[in-house]
């Protein structure tokens, strides 16, 4: 990809809407819920999802700072709970990014890197509002199969701009409307990234490798620190199948890996526990399944919570 071509990507992300900010959100909602107050307690159906969520906002508060070239930069992270459903909003400060402007005297590859390198910050500033994301996401995931009355989770995680109330829980746009689109489109327990969070995940790794060429080149050695950044390992690349009330088909996508959160001693009884929650007819066997073909992938190349660096809380089954 050419400088032109990275630049014009850039532009289409930095020239916003007046009020509207850029994040991440993340749209979560529990498969198979209807009738659970018929099997359960209803006070602890609340305590339990008032306990995920709050666990997911402590976790992500745990990742502050883990970003080594990305240290200092603040960002925040709301969540809203309906019923089942719990929706995560995070945003980095936008204070923390300086934009660069053409300087007279500079040649125009010379301006272009410039350019380049500034748009580049914005990115990384960012991707730590979708790591966020992903962080509560896959807590939520993860901690709803670690007690007798475990859940499974689908949604998506979209990345783009919305506005919210500072005074109310009013959240809207472009991100938003995209996150509401997915969030319900897979068939089995997927939470993944929309197309437009593919797109921002895609340039940022796409603009890392330029970056990383360029450094290259020249006395600073960062490259280790760029690709730290763009490093969110509780994703994993899956071709999810969609819901056949979606016309069914498949999305090339990424999906949260609920097994990074637990120990990989772990991982057969959350796998268990996973497909348990899947009781029913004919839809929900298919659920499973397909469920079932994703946990069996995700054990690849996974990252076992024992294993992260960043702060994240242990998950276990049994006290330590």
């Amino acid at each position: 990809m050419t400088r032109q071509d990275l630049l014009k990507k850039f532009e289409c992300y930095i020239s916003r809407e007046h009020g509207f900010q850029f994040g991440a959100v993340a749209m979560l909602d529990i498969l198979g819920f209807k009738g659970t107050w018929q099997k359960h307690p209803p006070g602890k159906i609340i305590e339990r999802l008032g306990k995920l969520a709050n666990q997911a906002d402590e976790e992500v508060r745990a990742m502050s700072g883990w970003y080594g070239p990305m240290k200092g930069v603040s960002f925040q992270v709301r969540h809203l709970v309906f019923s089942d459903t719990i929706i995560f909003f995070s945003t980095a400060d936008p204070n923390s990014w300086v934009r660069y402007e053409r300087e007279e005297g500079k040649t125009d590859e010379e301006n272009d890197t410039r350019l380049i390198f500034s748009y580049y910050d914005w990115m990384a500033i960012n991707s730590i509002a979708l790591r966020a994301c992903v962080r509560a996401a896959g807590r939520v995931i993860a901690g709803g199969l670690g007690e007798d009355l475990c859940f499974s989770y689908r949604g998506a995680i979209s990345v783009g701009e919305y506005w919210c109330d500072e005074d109310r829980p009013y959240y809207i746009g472009p991100a938003v409307d995209e996150c509401g689109e997915y969030f319900e489109c897979a068939d089995g327990a997927f939470t993944c990234l929309t197309p437009k969070s593919m797109e921002f995940y895609k340039l940022f790794a796409v603009t890392t490798e330029w970056m990383g060429r360029v450094m290259a080149n020249s006395d600073l050695d960062v490259t280790s620190d760029l690709m730290a950044v763009l490093l969110i390992p509780e994703l994993k690349a899956f071709n999810i199948p969609l819901s056949p009330k979606r016309g069914g088909g498949n999305l090339e996508t990424m999906v949260v890996n609920p097994l990074c959160h637990w120990r990989r001693g772990d991982w057969e009884e959350v796998v268990e526990r996973s497909l348990a929650t899947f009781t029913g007819g004919e839809s929900i066997i298919r659920k499973r399944a397909n469920t079932a073909k994703f946990l069996e992938k995700a054990k690849e190349e996974c990252l076992s919570a024992d294993e992260f660096q960043d702060g994240m809380t242990l998950l276990r089954m049994s006290p330590a």
